[in-house]
């Protein structure tokens, strides 16, 4: 379906998403590259076009979380390495070995099995320094000796995850200093026994923005390569990131409320004075029209409408026949409050441009509220498949 017959749609900004990338990369410690973490499609945002996009700047190594999602970038013609972050079945060895994919080695168990399978392998050990979810621990040099000693695996990298280095608490920095330590304790002896650690990487997103520049090969990119924030925590550094992830949708009509009114199921929005009401799990941010603070808009669904609170209609452009627009960033995100049984999002398909989008949706109507009443405005968008129960 095309974008003009289509009541909802998104679009990933490529221009963005490179902008990211260089901005990432100038980030890095001198001779650190940049690896760019594409699973779960990309983070929604489509991992075969931003890998191509990424391979065409010259980055060549990627990280996904399975299997299947490697094999489904090499069917497609991306080279360079690809690196499984998550646990692989010993007995699927013979695919990582066919499709040339790097496997992430979970503990010494893991890494025994995947040898007995008697095929070359690439691999990555991985440390635990104090996560504690996969890795061989950093102090154990027995087992990582051992695990070099194997017939078949081939050491490509060895690397480590920072649990807390999205925080920027005295316990949590101390708790990050510990977890650095370990893991350059453990690269240090590797290179003193001569056991070659290969590309080294322990900085993620928050640690690029948390962290000073380390002295590893790569730097795993995930969220930050979007230009997106898990939260609003402050971080130390910022960089000037784009939103790559635009949602589009077509306004069905705009209904104003006045105090006491609600709008969809049970209502969910609750218009008092100049306060948006709302239950503990939802965060509904809203602005009374004649007030002078704005809040980001809201998302919430009910059946197969987004309702929107909050939007400024009295920008320029916002009038009958022009449009509603809204990208996902990390200063502006939308909270969604999910209504009824159905609990999903906006059936919508995606748009890949390389440039800036200025598409905007239609306003349908408008209803215009008493002179002298405070009111409030919802944009209610349909979805792409129109309305059930």
């Amino acid at each position: 379906m095309t974008r003009e017959k289509s009541r909802a749609w998104r679009e990933t900004d490529l221009s963005a998403l490179a902008h990211n990338a260089r901005k990432i990369q100038s980030a890095l410690a001198p001779g650190c590259r940049l690896m760019a973490v594409v699973k779960a499609n990309a983070y929604g945002h489509g991992a075969l076009p931003v890998a191509r996009r990424l391979e065409a700047m010259g980055i060549d190594s990627f990280a996904v979380a399975c299997l299947e999602e490697g094999i489904a970038l090499r069917r497609s013609g991306i080279q360079g390495t690809i690196l499984i972050l998550g646990y692989t079945l010993p007995g699927l060895t013979p695919q990582l070995h066919r499709w040339k994919l790097t496997q992430t080695v979970a503990d010494a168990a893991h890494g025994q099995a995947l040898a007995g399978c008697q095929l070359p392998l690439s691999v990555h050990l991985a440390l635990d320094t104090g996560m504690h979810r996969l890795g061989i621990p950093a102090e154990d040099h027995n087992a990582l000796r051992r695990l070099y000693e194997l017939p078949g695996l081939h050491v490509e990298g060895v690397f480590s995850h920072l649990c807390v280095s999205d925080s920027l608490s005295p316990e949590d920095v101390a708790f990050t200093r510990l977890q650095l330590d370990r893991f350059y304790g453990a690269i240090q002896w590797l290179k003193a026994h001569r056991l070659e650690p290969g590309d080294t990487h322990i900085q993620a997103s928050y640690s690029i923005w948390n962290l000073p520049p380390q002295p590893c090969s790569l730097a795993r990119a995930g969220i930050a390569l979007y230009g997106v924030c898990s939260d609003d925590s402050p971080t130390a550094r910022t960089l000037d990131l784009k939103p790559v992830l635009s949602l589009r949708a077509r306004v069905t009509c705009v209904r104003t409320l006045a105090p006491g009114e609600g709008a969809g199921y049970m209502p969910f929005l609750n218009v008092e004075g100049d306060i948006v009401h709302r239950e503990e799990i939802a965060v509904i941010f809203g602005q009374m029209l004649n007030g002078d603070h704005r809040a980001p808009p809201c998302l919430f669904s009910s059946c197969d409408f987004i309702l929107s609170c909050g939007f400024d209609l009295s920008r320029p452009g916002c009038t009958p026949g022009i449009g509603f627009t809204q990208s996902i960033g990390s200063k502006n995100k939308l909270p969604v409050k999910f209504s009824g049984v159905r609990r999903r999002f906006l059936k919508i398909f995606t748009i890949y441009n390389t440039g800036s989008s200025q598409t905007q949706g239609i306003i349908s109507s408008v209803q215009k509220g008493r002179s002298g009443e405070r009111m409030f405005r919802i944009l209610i968008a349909e979805d792409d498949k129109g309305t059930g129960g």
